[in-house]
């Protein structure tokens, strides 16, 4: 079953391809989630709902909507 987690990894992945890992792991580190080299995460919070907004929220304010969509 999918859940916040896989949601996640999918916007992580999608990241790597548009920002480039250095800037996606940069919004990461200040979500404090830790995340493999294949964009898995490895310590998802019980509020997955609100970190994913979050990074979404952070990438779209600091990179443009274009970043998100």
């Amino acid at each position: 079953m999918g859940g916040y987690k896989d949601l996640m990894e999918l916007a992580i992945k999608r990241g790597f391809g548009v920002l480039g890992r250095e800037r996606t792991f940069a919004a990461l580190k200040k979500l404090g989630l830790e995340v493999n080299d294949k964009g898995e995460v490895l310590n998802m919070p019980p509020d997955g709902k609100d970190v994913l907004g979050k990074f979404l929220t952070d990438l779209g304010e600091e990179y443009g909507l274009w970043a998100v969509l």
